[in-house]
């Protein structure tokens, strides 16, 4: 068998290297998320057909084909939470990142919902809980909840996945269930 190297399929290998980084496949290119852009739409969700859940907040950057999703669990007092970066293909754009958003927090309505190319945590000390804080009880067909306004931070982030997070804080609605 002989291998024949031509300048066609050298360039080719090239500009498929070059296509893998600008999908942010690789960390050396730098692309800044900013929750806080207007641009950038926020779903929150913490109640399914079960009832209260965890709560699930999305920030769907339609510009970077990407969404930051942090959930805040439901199950303690401490709020254990985590957020994780969604890299899609540049051609999802908003339509595409609400779909995968819905299949997310619901009843998987979009069968032809996109798959991100990538998941990638966010590191330790980046995202906090900053304040708790009870706003009222309240009851469902499901039980009686306490009703919490979770405030969390997000610190300057260093490259993940080719995205830096601007700093930033937000409030989330978090209801645990009473024992």
């Amino acid at each position: 068998m002989q291998l024949k190297f031509t300048t066609a399929g050298i360039l080719g290998c090239v500009l498929l290297s070059i296509g893998a980084e600008l999908r942010g496949d690789d960390t050396s290119e730098k692309r800044v998320l900013n929750p806080k852009d207007k641009s950038v739409k926020k779903v929150e969700s913490n109640s399914t057909f079960g009832g209260y859940s965890k709560t699930s907040i999305f920030y769907l950057f339609s510009k970077k084909s990407a969404i930051l999703s942090v959930v805040i669990d439901n199950t303690s007092k401490d709020f254990p939470a985590t957020a994780t970066i969604y890299s899609f293909p540049d051609t999802v754009k908003e339509e595409g990142l609400k779909k995968w958003v819905n299949n997310q927090t619901s009843d998987a309505l979009f069968a032809d919902a996109p798959e991100p190319t990538s998941k990638k945590a966010v590191g330790d000390g980046v995202f906090k809980i900053k304040k708790r804080k009870l706003v009222m009880t309240t009851s469902d067909r499901t039980g009686k909840y306490d009703k919490y306004e979770v405030e969390f931070k997000f610190a300057k982030m260093g490259l993940v996945a080719g995205f830096e997070i601007k700093s930033f804080s937000e409030k989330a609605t978090v209801f645990l269930k009473q024992q």
